[in-house]
């Protein structure tokens, strides 16, 4: 009788008990960093998507059978991924970073939605006729034309005015006393540190033109309120965008948090809106 060869019969187990290689979730969320505001933003995504994987860089993401990667970070965004694959970014380091990716591109914005900034500043300044709007190099037109629009239904106008860097803010300022009631100030690396703040903050309270801001904890320095999304419901956002790509539905170029945070310095002012 013929014996079977011991090297036949090693290879023939191994290939039996080989563990199978999965298909990955319908969506698959890239994490650039390990950091609180990346679980945070996890945990929003997680509230609306159930079918998920989640990989933290540098580990490679499993992405045979996705539908849809989910990116949080600019690291993470700029990994290479199949151009069949729709991709959702968020928490992407400047509105401009650019993103080298040759299919379908959705992008998550800081700020909440425009009507809804629209609407809060409304409640906390309801005597404001003129919002100035600062536009960093162009970075925000688009947001800034939604709210603008967003604003006229409310009552009052945005005037939005846009600079090229830190010097061109305090140049823009002597101007503004008497003409504008606020400030919007939007979240941009280049104006969000602590001189340009503190010296925005000194010349609106001088002024007493009001000073909106897109950071939590800004008002406890003297800006009327800030208004903001929380990093959870940036990563809902990012979520409900995911789910339109799994509807076969394109959310469009950019998409914002439903959903604001507002803290003032008044403590009349605050709260969230309900999740």
């Amino acid at each position: 009788m013929h014996k079977p060869r011991p090297l036949a019969v090693l290879f023939f187990v191994l290939f039996c008990h080989a563990p199978a290689v999965l298909p990955a979730a319908s969506v698959v969320a890239v994490v650039g960093g390990s950091g609180g505001a990346y679980a945070e933003a996890v945990s929003g995504l997680k509230s609306v998507v159930s079918d998920l994987d989640v990989t933290t860089l540098p580990d490679n993401p499993r992405l045979k059978g996705a539908q849809v990667i989910v990116t949080f970070g600019s690291d993470a965004a700029q990994q290479s991924y199949p151009g069949s694959i729709p991709l959702v970014a968020a928490m992407l380091s400047n509105p401009d970073f650019e993103i080298d990716h040759a299919g379908s591109v959705t992008r998550v914005g800081f700020p909440p939605e425009a009507k809804i900034l629209a609407a809060k500043i409304k409640a906390i300044a309801p005597a404001t006729s003129v919002l100035v709007a600062i536009d960093p190099k162009g970075a925000y037109t688009d947001y800034l034309k939604e709210l603008k629009s967003a604003a006229a239904g409310l009552g009052y106008s945005v005037d939005v005015r846009k600079v090229g860097g830190v010097s061109g803010l305090v140049a823009l300022l002597p101007g503004l006393k008497g003409s504008a009631q606020a400030i919007y100030l939007p979240p941009d690396a280049m104006l969000m540190n602590s001189s340009v703040v503190g010296a925005l903050i000194g010349f609106c309270s001088g002024a007493g033109i009001g000073l909106f801001v897109p950071v939590p904890g800004l008002e406890k320095a003297g800006a009327l309120a800030s208004v903001s999304a929380s990093f959870r419901e940036i990563g809902r956002a990012a979520g409900l965008a995911a789910q339109a790509y799994l509807q076969g539905a394109k959310p469009g170029d950019w998409v914002y948090p439903s959903r604001a945070d507002v803290r003032g310095k008044d403590s009349a002012v605050g709260g969230q809106d309900a999740q």
